[in-house]
């Protein structure tokens, strides 16, 4: 699907309007909360910059159709590309078509990788870095267990956690999940880790492999299982819908198993203001959009020859790092930060 929106810049009286520059929007699945966010950000900053013919492609989570989407846009329209991909496999064909269509490639919250970006000098990419988020949410579950001294509900003297994952082999499933588990062991904190599932970061899939572990292992103090980690927050929500249906995390302090998730979602930041949710880590998709459409800008600019101007933290804001990588900060998300990003209409 594709969807046009114009947002050219408004005549004055005796200039005639500049063109607009075209932009193409590619994401992998628009049904995804946090890639929705991202695409609404993108869209906004899009219209305040003013001067773009945006076009915005939606492959529904297809990766067959992402690759049309690619070589349909650029055959109709060609202009630089902003690319959320499922994974580095179709990264690669997007930037392969970026290259035969001349124009460069912004690829958003999914770190392309290196050979991706090494291939194609017009290459960049807007993200994170995927081990802050598995490092935040030990610190966010090491702050819970201090607060909660009675955590260790089946008396065994270690923490016993299940890991609710994204996809197998994705590159932010692989750094999230180790730098959780090592950031922990780092600390002397004794953990056992009881069960893990792919879930490809759908809360379904989540809610039924949980409802599998629960099965197999049961929930302390008569089960095992004493805490859920999740790679994302709409497994994380998922999983607390599993224990509410066990008789946990419903309010009551003595059934309140620690969960963590990362994106900092909406429906995650009320359960964390409430203390059903340990903990979140947020991910600033407004500040991907601003960033996206000024290095768009300035990609244009550079290529037009109105100016020649390097793209550097001056000009945007954040590192720019020889790569060409630009990497934007994660933040822990504890009740506190949660109602006041709750209370700034997040």
């Amino acid at each position: 699907r594709a969807a046009a929106l114009a947002l050219a810049l408004a005549a004055l009286p005796t200039v005639a309007p500049a063109a607009p520059r075209t932009v193409n929007a590619f994401y992998h699945d628009l049904g995804d909360t946090f890639v929705s966010h991202i695409a609404g950000a993108v869209e906004r900053s899009a219209i305040e910059a003013r001067g773009f013919e945006f076009f915005t492609y939606d492959a529904q989570g297809d990766p067959e159709a992402e690759g049309r989407n690619f070589r349909d846009a650029l055959a109709s329209h060609p202009g630089p590309m902003l690319v959320v991909t499922h994974d580095p496999g179709t990264a690669a064909l997007a930037s392969d078509a970026a290259i035969r269509a001349g124009v460069p490639v912004v690829f958003l919250n999914r770190d392309p990788g290196d050979a991706v970006l090494s291939a194609n000098p017009q290459s960049w990419y807007i993200g994170f870095q995927p081990r802050l988020a598995g490092i935040y949410q030990a610190q966010l579950l090491l702050r819970h267990l201090k607060d909660h001294p009675g955590w260790d509900l089946n008396g065994n003297g270690r923490l016993d956690y299940v890991l609710l994952m994204g996809e197998r082999d994705n590159p932010d499933t692989i750094a999230r999940s180790d730098a959780f588990e090592k950031a922990m062991l780092a600390t002397g904190q004794q953990m056992g880790r009881v069960d893990a599932a792919y879930c490809d970061w759908d809360g379904a899939r989540a809610s039924e492999a949980l409802g599998r572990m629960v099965e197999r292992h049961g929930i302390a103090p008569q089960g095992a299982i004493e805490a859920v980690v999740s790679n994302n927050d709409v497994m994380a929500l998922a999983a607390l819908g599993v224990l509410r249906r066990h008789g946990y995390n419903g309010g009551d302090p003595a059934r309140c198993l620690p969960v963590l998730g990362v994106d900092a979602i909406h429906n995650a930041l009320l359960e964390v203001r409430s203390g059903a949710m340990a903990g979140t880590v947020f991910q600033d998709a407004a500040l991907y959009g601003t960033t996206a459409i000024r290095l768009v800008s300035q990609l244009l600019d550079n290529r037009s020859g109105r100016y020649d101007e390097p793209i550097d933290e001056e000009s945007l804001g954040l590192p720019v790092g020889d790569d060409r990588r630009i990497l934007t900060p994660y933040v822990p998300i504890d009740s506190g930060r949660a109602q006041r990003l709750l209370d700034a209409g997040r």
